[in-house]
C-alpha cells in the first residue's frame, strides 16, 4: 500500500507505476516472495492535477486501502500488523483497526515520545528480532 503522489502531481503516470510495480514483483518473485496485490493511491489533497486533487479515502492517513484489502483477501485487521517508514502509514493502519504497528526509520527522524506505533526499528531487517521478541 502506498501513496503515489507523484502520479497526481503529474511527475509520471499510472502506466509507469505499473511498469515498476511489475518489475519489482518480479525481482521479489525471483526470491521466492509472492506479492499478492500493490494497492495505490495517486491522489494529493492539495498539489493534486485534475480529479488527482482531493483527499480520497485510500490515501493515508485515511484507511481506504487497508479496507479495499481486507474485502479483497479476508484479512482480519485485528490480527495483522501495520509496516511503514511514516506516520502516516501508522495513522492509516490504527484508523483501519489494526492494533500492532511497527514504523521502520528508514533514514527518516523519528519522534518516539509521540509516534502511535507499537514498536519502531530501524531498517526491514530488524523485522524478524522484533517478531521474536514479542513472542
Amino acid at each position: 500500500m502506498t501513496n503515489q503522489a507523484g502520479i497526481g502531481r503529474g511527475y509520471y503516470t499510472e502506466a509507469d507505476f505499473q511498469t515498476l510495480t511489475d518489475w519489482m514483483s518480479h525481482q521479489f518473485a525471483s526470491r521466492n516472495v509472492h506479492i499478492a496485490q500493490t494497492y495505490f493511491s495517486p491522489y494529493h489533497p492539495t498539489h493534486g492535477v485534475g480529479h488527482y486533487g482531493c483527499d480520497h479515502p485510500d490515501r493515508k492517513p485515511n484507511p481506504g486501502m487497508l479496507l479495499r484489502a481486507q474485502q479483497d483477501w479476508k484479512i482480519d485487521l485485528a490480527k495483522s500488523i501495520m509496516v511503514g517508514d511514516k506516520e502516516s502509514d501508522i495513522s492509516a493502519g490504527l484508523n483501519a483497526g489494526v492494533n500492532t504497528t511497527v514504523l521502520v526509520r528508514s533514514g527518516h527522524a523519528v519522534d518516539e515520545a509521540t509516534t502511535k506505533a507499537s514498536a519502531v526499528i530501524n531498517s526491514i531487517a530488524d523485522l524478524p528480532t522484533l517478531f521474536q521478541s514479542w513472542r
